[in-house]
């Protein structure tokens, strides 16, 4: 038996579906351009916290980007696992059920397939993370 994904529908986050143990964003268009947002949270529902943070990240989603590529930059170690692959292209959004915790995820327009999560807490960058 095929079992369908849970949904709903959020009035600033339009549909949010649920997938292990979080829920996903359709398409969002916002002042940086088309993201996909992830918030933690069970079947019931997506974390309150994360809902929260969510929204108000998004309504200032052009400062915090700029944060965010500015810290990747900063780093010795992204420096070099960006370099000759093109700018840094935002993805999406991770938020997370702990306060003040969140991700701006990355990518890189020569190498899609880069994963560059820039870790914020407090509203703060604080670390950065980087895959293929």
């Amino acid at each position: 038996m095929f079992w369908k994904k849970r949904t709903i529908q959020h009035p600033q986050l339009g549909n949010l579906s649920f997938s292990q143990d979080r829920w996903l964003s359709e398409s969002l268009a916002t002042s940086t351009g088309e993201v996909l947002i992830s918030i933690d949270g069970d079947a019931s529902a997506p974390s309150p916290t994360g809902l929260a943070a969510a929204q108000e990240t998004l309504a200032n989603s052009e400062g915090v980007v700029s944060s965010a590529k500015t810290f990747v930059l900063s780093h010795a170690s992204a420096q070099k696992f960006i370099s000759g692959q093109g700018a840094l292209v935002l993805d999406g959004f991770t938020f997370r059920s702990t306060h003040g915790s969140f991700e701006v995820d990355l990518t890189l327009s020569d190498w899609p397939d880069a994963m560059i999560s820039v870790v914020f807490q407090d509203g703060f960058p604080r670390e950065v993370l980087l895959a293929d």
